[in-house]
Order: structure tokens, then sequence, then C-alpha cells
């Protein structure tokens, strides 16, 4: 966070697009799908020669409800990209070690000394991995070494999607100031022009307070009708 914020002051222009990436306990498939739709968009507005839209831009805020629901193959691919350590956790003495030999994350009263008055005792914090990353795992050639601002925010414990919300714009957003914020839930696939013609559409109209596109299920051959995943089409 603090290198956004430093970047920001280096060129005096805070980011264009701040966007939040919500999940619970879904797996790192979901989140390339995401971010693939992401990239398709952050191409067409860096070649857009009208926006001039930055590699600084754009920052995506990965903010998970709480670690203990993460799937294991999920925290291995975020390890292994280099958006998450666990060992950072432990070392700070936000997680704690079961009789089992199960590590998972401390109740926040055992965050604070013992005589902390109950009642200031906050009711959850986050903790942010950032990485400017241009590897997702994701193959496609025009989508790979696209460098973006990439933090991933995890909450001590689970709280809801609202609070994940109020942690992004209370927050978040109010460190870094972004001009425009995007809401999406993780497995959600922006088409190649969605975000793209939703940002040039507010860029354009400084009245507007806010729009959408459309959710559409995709039936395609390659994840079947059973599938959940969802196209966001502007």
């Amino acid at each position: 966070m603090s290198n956004v914020r430093e970047s920001c002051k280096k060129r005096n222009a805070n980011p264009k697009l701040a966007v939040c990436i919500t999940m619970y306990n879904e797996n790192e498939l979901e989140l390339k799908d995401t971010i693939r739709g992401l990239l398709e968009n952050y191409n067409e507005m860096r070649n857009d020669k009208e926006l001039n839209f930055k590699k600084d831009d754009m920052v995506v805020f990965l903010i998970a409800d709480g670690y203990d629901k993460l799937s294991p193959s999920f925290k291995k691919f975020a390890t292994d990209n280099q958006f998450f350590n666990e060992e950072t956790l432990r070392e700070k003495h936000f997680m704690k070690q079961t009789r089992g030999g199960q590590w998972v994350m401390k109740d926040m009263d055992e965050l604070v000394e013992p005589d902390f008055e109950k009642a200031k005792i906050p009711t959850n914090c986050v903790h942010l991995f950032q990485v400017r990353t241009k590897d997702f795992g994701i193959e496609e050639d025009h989508l790979k070494h696209r460098r973006i601002n990439f933090i991933f925010a995890i909450k001590q414990r689970n709280d809801g999607k609202i609070n994940s919300h109020k942690w992004f714009f209370q927050g978040l957003c109010e460190y870094i100031k972004p001009h425009l914020c995007l809401m999406l839930d993780i497995g959600t696939r922006p088409d190649k022009h969605s975000v793209y013609r939703l940002y040039k559409y507010m860029m354009s109209r400084p009245f507007c307070g806010g729009c959408c596109g459309e959710i559409e299920v995709d039936f395609s051959s390659e994840r079947g009708i059973t599938g959940s995943y969802f196209i966001k089409a502007a």
C-alpha cells in the first residue's frame, strides 16, 4: 500500500481505478477467471490513447473474508505467486497452533494485552500482501507480463461480504483515494470490453454516480451447463 501511495505522490496523481474482488473459500481457478477478464480490459484501457491510462492507474484488491476458510490449493497458489506468506502471520503472532498441529488465526482478544479494556478491542483487522505481479498462471500470450498492482487482503476473522466492502471503501480507498471503484466477486469474469466501456462511460459523464453491466451465466462447452461462472458484460 505504501508503494502505491508513494507512486501517487511522485506522479502527483491518484489511481484512476481501484478494483475490489471479494472471496470466501473459492479456488485459484476462479481467481484466474476474474484476473483474465480484468487484464483483457486493462489492455483495452492502455491501448486507448484518449484515456492516457498508465500502469499505476489500476490497483486490484482481493479481499478474503477470513483466513481459516481458504483452501490449501489457493494458499499454495498465492504463496507460489508471491502474494501471500503464512510465515509472516506466524512470526508476527497473528496465528496460533492447535493441539492437532493446525495453524489458525487467533481471536481478536488474543491479539491485545491481557489488561486491555474489553470494550475497546477491535472487532477485526486486515493483513495486506502487495505485489506488482506479471504472472497469475494465465497462458494467453497477450495477457502475460502485464504488471499490475495487486494487493491480497486477509481479514483476521470471517465477518461477511458487506464488511469486506466496508474495509475496501472506508479503509483501503481512504488511503489511496482512487477516482473510480469497481466491485466484483471472485469467479466473475468481465468480458474483454465491459470494464473498459463502463470506465469510459463514467469518465465522460462526471455527474454520473455509478453504472453497472449485465451478468450472464457461462454455458460454454468449456465450463459445462452446471458451471456457476459468470460473465460481466456491458
